[in-house]
């Protein structure tokens, strides 16, 4: 049976069942096609109640254990994965023994290491950990179902079936699956055909307690063997994110089904290197960095339209899980299609910030950034709280400016980006929109070199707050008095900051100039600091 691309959630179930293959040593280059399908064979399934598992245990401590080979003997995997963890708990012990600084995180990780070999004294008998994703699916997550044969049942009850199809000839008269529309749902005992809440707890309904849900009160959201196999294999291709504060999910999984299978598994597994991330380097930027490389960076916009993010936590069976999607419009897209937005004003964006105004949680402010432009939000939020904890803070800290800076010259650009979508005028392009901003950048800095930094900061209060809240005339005015109360002409394009152009917003122009404003050191000892171009 040939399989395509779907929808995002059987394309999760594509990747994780193609993860655990290639756990196992399978060579998954050998299976696309240049069609952009795979061809889903009776041989791919051989023994895979124990590839499944085998992967589980891998999957579960694999933040501890980064080197767990694959073992053709489930007690040998085991025994291996308890070797493991009993070294790096003892090296953890030596670590704690000599008094180091981090010994708050060396004790969290000492008792990670603790409850990981405690489970693996039960496993696989008793398996709970995927229980988050699949509740009530005994033999993949439900401790009550203990078994010692739990991979020849799983194979039973999920391979078998999806082997069945393969081979059997389609029933006209069932109903295609809800979820691939290619496949008859041939009926399976009561509940085994519905997509509900026990094959992903994220999206399945539960026909018993919302029968409703259904216009005729009959469940018939059927699923076929085939999408119910994949689907138990779908927690395999999500990725767990290097943060999880921001948006409060700790997992990941990128959609790009526009372009086939195989671009698909190559991109999710290049985010899965999360510990190859460099410093300061964010997970949204290795997925446009990787949409843009390769066989893909000829389609390189059009790809980036087609990204969608799908992030989530599960959660245990009474709580609700996280599960947010986002998608890139085409003004984002072009944007990071441009690869100065990536080499230069993405790169000069560091450091963390605070959440939201008034809070002591903080994030990477390049994080921050870019999935404001991945939802569509204001840009202008994030520099507003860059530039107030440089107020804020004691001592000078250049990073926020520069970072603030390059962050109002990407709003600037999606803004004009836009605006030419929408039917307005070209345009500018990416000097333009960075010539007039830089341009109040200096004006800024130049101008007030004679101020204490102290008393800048002072200053800075009120003139932030007042761009902030979109206070255009009375943060000109404001500005008018430094001028004159500091015997200082008056530039003649300060009466441009009143003005909203396809170039630049009030706002941009306003931080733009603040930034410069704050600078500690005069045009000549700061040249370009603000953003290099």
């Amino acid at each position: 049976m040939r399989i395509y691309a779907s929808n995002w959630l059987i394309n999760m179930g594509i990747v994780g069942f193609l993860r655990i293959l290639k756990y196992s040593g399978v060579d998954t280059t050998k299976l696309f096609s240049e069609d952009g399908s795979i061809e889903l064979t009776e041989d791919l399934l051989d023994n895979f109640g124990h590839k499944y598992l085998a992967y589980s245990l891998y999957w579960f401590t694999k933040e501890v254990i980064t080197d767990l080979p694959y073992k053709e003997n489930l007690k040998v995997h085991i025994q291996t994965a308890v070797g493991k963890l009993e070294e790096a708990l003892n090296e953890t012990d030596k670590q704690l023994a000599e008094k180091p600084k981090s010994k708050e995180s060396l004790t969290k990780r000492k008792k990670q290491i603790a409850k990981l070999l405690e489970k693996l004294s039960k496993f696989p008998n008793e398996f709970n950990w995927l229980l988050n994703y699949y509740p009530n699916l005994n033999l993949i997550a439900n401790p009550s179902s203990k078994t010692e044969k739990r991979a020849e049942l799983i194979e039973e009850e999920f391979v078998m079936p999806a082997i069945s199809s393969l081979n059997d000839t389609q029933d006209d008269s069932q109903p295609l699956c809800s979820l691939c529309s290619r496949v008859r749902s041939k009926p399976l005992e009561k509940g085994k055909s519905i997509f509900s809440k026990s094959l992903f707890s994220s999206l399945g309904v539960s026909p018993d307690s919302f029968i409703n849900y259904f216009f005729d009160l009959q469940p018939h959201m059927y699923v076929c063997p085939v999408c119910r196999f994949l689907l138990v294999c779908a927690y395999a291709g999500l990725t767990r994110k290097p943060y999880d504060h921001v948006d409060k999910t700790n997992e990941v999984f990128v959609n790009l089904a526009a372009l086939g299978i195989e671009e698909l598994f190559n991109l999710n597994e290049g985010i899965s290197l999360i510990h190859s991330l460099e410093k300061g380097e964010t997970l949204y930027e290795r997925v446009i960095e990787l949409s843009l490389s390769g066989h893909i960076k000829r389609k390189s916009q059009w790809s980036l339209e087609n990204v969608q993010f799908i992030e989530m936590l599960a959660k245990p069976q009474k709580d609700t899980p996280n599960l947010k999607t986002y998608s890139l419009s085409p003004d984002v897209a072009r944007l990071f299609a441009d690869p100065k937005t990536v080499d230069t004003n993405l790169k000069n964006i560091t450091g963390s910030i605070p959440l939201n105004e008034g809070t002591n949680e903080e994030g990477p402010m390049k994080q921050v950034v870019l999935k404001n432009l991945i939802n569509g939000k204001d840009l202008m939020e994030p520099v507003f709280l860059a530039l107030s904890t440089f107020v804020k803070t004691d001592g000078y800290f250049v990073w926020l400016l520069i970072s603030a800076f390059n962050t109002i010259v990407l709003s600037a650009r999606r803004n004009s980006i836009r605006s030419e979508i929408d039917g307005g005028a070209n345009n500018m392009g990416e000097r333009g929109n960075y010539g007039i901003l830089r341009k109040y950048q200096e004006i800024g800095q130049r101008d007030f070199t004679h101020f204490e930094l102290d008393k800048k900061k002072r200053m800075s209060y009120v003139l932030l707050s007042l761009i902030h809240n979109n206070k255009a005339e009375e943060f000109y005015e404001n500005l008018l008095k430094i001028y004159i109360n500091s015997d200082r002409s008056i530039p003649e394009e300060i009466v441009g900051l009143l003005s909203e152009s396809q170039a630049a917003t009030f706002k941009e122009k306003a931080f733009a100039f603040m930034t410069g404003f704050l600078m500690g050191k005069g045009k000549d000892d700061n040249e370009d600091k603000g953003g290099n171009q």
